[in-house]
């Protein structure tokens, strides 16, 4: 057991001391003790000069291109939220907000007000291509109950009506 903790220290000291600063002379290290049952043990390790390798610097620079289109994608797919603020903004979301369990319809995400259900799906999956399609979607576990189909498709966000609301399917297919 001593012997483990010995070398677990020499161990230590030798990384520790190898990790230094680069631009700088390394500096010896001080002794370290360690305090075991019977006895005290102290290991000193110095360093060689010739162990300290100097590593070059790596930069990393994105290109203006890149940046470019990575932050055209960012503004190019509106979230869930985007929509959301729309459509209460439109002032067609009555009552409070609930989350929604998009996974059980194979959605990603979803919320619903009074008078709506909004999912969020990939639009690759197997799911969104039976929404697309028109099919209906059987909620995951309570398949007995039958399928339901939803009342409008805008790119991934699909809306379920709890009953009738043209003034919401309008706001709702307006969204970009």
């Amino acid at each position: 057991m001593k012997r483990r903790c010995l070398f677990a220290v020499v161990g230590c000291v030798f990384v520790l001391s190898a990790c230094g600063s680069a631009g700088s002379e390394p500096a010896a290290p001080e002794p370290v003790e360690v305090t075991t049952e019977n006895e005290d043990v102290k290991v000193e390790e110095p360093v060689k000069e010739d162990s300290v390798k100097e590593e070059p610097a790596v930069e990393v620079a994105a290109s203006e291109d890149t940046a470019s289109e990575t932050a055209k994608e960012e503004v190019s797919e509106p979230s869930l939220a985007d929509l959301e603020a729309f459509l209460l903004d439109k002032g067609v979301l009555p009552g409070d907000r609930v989350q929604k369990m998009g996974s059980m319809v194979g959605a990603i995400d979803g919320f619903g007000y009074d008078n709506c259900e909004i999912y969020f799906y990939d639009t690759g999956s197997e799911a969104y291509q039976k929404v697309e399609n028109g099919e209906e979607i059987f909620i995951e576990g309570m398949e007995s109950l039958g399928g339901i189909k939803f009342d409008a498709v805008n790119g991934p966000f699909v809306l379920f009506l709890k009953g009738s609301d043209s003034g919401l399917v309008e706001a709702f297919n307006s969204f970009k």
